[in-house]
């Protein structure tokens, strides 16, 4: 057998490989060229928008900071005119340019008028809008409201209100009341009226106690919540069937203190201000001032404490008693004391008042004729000598209260006048009236408190 062959039919696979002509590579180059060249312009076209945007962006933040520090200038006038650095603020519109190491950066604008939050006791400050211009022409906004505050424009207590020890069922707080703490007003009908009331914390209310009138609200500043007897939280502008009537609402409220009343202010008293020193405790009745006992001539006090020939006990700077203050008898006939001028009782004991104190005509109270009495410890208005049926016109006393331990008023005692104490007493029935712009009118030597700013609301508006 013969062997046999397969032949395979075998194809060879030939590539050839064009080379590039002239033409072609021109055009191709040109082609990746304009490629590029559009994406470079496309970008450009991107970072000159990005670094438009960001320009305006700079501009219309500077014209904000601008606004801001027209805000700023405004807040420094107000505390200037505060404490007594300048008479008058600037005109409203004034206009203040700004300057920056380049140049120019604009100027802004401001323009403020009185502004005033609350019912019969309002609590004042201004409005005041400022407008910052960049030099590009941008403008932009900012409104503020703010109060200007003094801790003598309120009845104030530094410690929390509870039912069980200070705030008595039936009292009557009318006026600015300001509690640095939570106010507990679970037994009883305390009533709350006129306002502004502000709280620190919370308040919880029971029994029939109200806060505001129906027809007569009330403006409430409120750091927490108000709570029933039971936990349950109220709605202070929906307050359901509670005896809650409030007329504008601030969740917040202003960090104000009591001032230090200790005797390094006594010491600042003696060497800073007219004071006569007292070396022991001092009784003043009618008719007559003791100290230890012993009777003192008029022209010994004279004129910073003496009685005049019609039984009237004129008051006049400082008097300062290393000891306590009594005034009034605790036993025997009730009378009144009557006083006039102004000025200042300190203790560094406990100051009771135990008859009827009052200025002889109150024409002049408080701008001309206020006694302060100032405690180191405690003051207590004691009902001994209460008028018959006291009320506004014919007050237990007529004053103004300052304490670094509490206040108390007896049952039945009503005060005209103010308090600032560590914690306000009240017993059943006792009254507080706040007498407005007494805190303008107090006398030199007080425990001294600078106004202080408070910030009510700030936002941008349309230029």
């Amino acid at each position: 057998m013969k062997d046999s062959k397969r032949k395979y039919n075998s194809k060879r696979i030939i590539f050839k490989v064009l080379k590039p002509t002239k033409g072609s590579t021109f055009i191709l180059v040109l082609i990746i060229g304009l490629v590029v060249l559009f994406a470079v312009s496309t970008m450009m076209s991107f970072l000159y928008r990005d670094i438009k945007f960001t320009k305006l962006d700079e501009n219309k933040l500077q014209a904000l900071n601008l606004a801001e520090s027209g805000i700023s200038n405004m807040f420094l006038n107000i505390e200037k005119l505060n404490n007594d650095e300048i008479t008058n603020l600037p005109p409203s519109g004034y206009e203040i340019s700004v300057n920056i190491d380049s140049g120019t950066a604009g100027y802004y604008t401001v323009n403020h008028e009185s502004y005033s939050i609350g019912e019969d006791y309002a609590l004042h400050g201004y409005k005041i809008v400022s407008t910052g211009t960049e030099t590009s022409g941008i403008e932009r906004s900012v409104q503020v409201k703010v109060l200007t505050l003094n801790i003598y424009d309120f009845i104030y207590s530094e410690q929390s209100l509870s039912s069980a020890q200070n705030i008595a069922g039936n009292t009557l707080i009318h006026g600015p009341f300001l509690v640095n703490g939570e106010l507990d007003i679970t037994v009883g009908d305390a009533r709350f009226l006129a306002g502004p009331l502000l709280v620190k914390n919370n308040i919880i209310i029971g029994g029939n106690a109200s806060i505001g009138e129906s027809g007569t609200p009330i403006s409430l500043f409120l750091g927490g919540s108000i709570f029933d007897i039971n936990g349950s939280r109220i709605d202070p502008l929906n307050p359901g069937g509670e005896n809650i009537y409030i007329s504008n609402f601030f969740n917040s409220v202003f960090n104000i203190y009591l001032p230090t009343i200790d005797n390094n202010y006594i010491d600042n008293v003696v060497a800073n201000y007219d004071a006569l020193i007292v070396n022991d405790n001092l009784f003043i009745g009618d008719g007559v001032i003791e100290v230890d006992g012993i009777p003192v001539d008029e022209s010994v006090y004279g004129p910073y404490l003496d009685f005049d020939d019609n039984n009237q006990l004129n008051i006049d700077k400082n008097i300062i008693v290393y000891g306590s203050i009594t005034i009034g008898e605790s036993t025997g006939t009730a009378y009144a004391i009557n006083y006039g001028g102004s000025g200042n009782l300190i203790a560094t004991g406990d100051i009771d008042v135990r008859s009827q104190l009052v200025p002889a005509s109150y024409i002049n109270f408080p701008e001309e004729d206020l006694m302060s009495i100032v405690s180191l410890q405690d003051i207590n208005l004691l009902s001994k000598n209460a008028p018959p049926s006291p009320e506004y016109d014919n007050p237990n006393a007529a004053l103004m209260c300052i304490s670094g331990g509490s206040v108390f008023l007896d049952e039945g005692v009503m005060l005209r006048g103010g308090s600032v104490s560590n914690s306000l007493i009240t017993s059943n029935n006792a009254a507080v009236y706040y007498e407005p712009g007494i805190g303008d009118f107090l006398p030199e030597g007080v425990p001294e408190f600078k106004n202080i700013l408070f910030t009510l609301d700030w936002q941008e508006i349309a230029g």
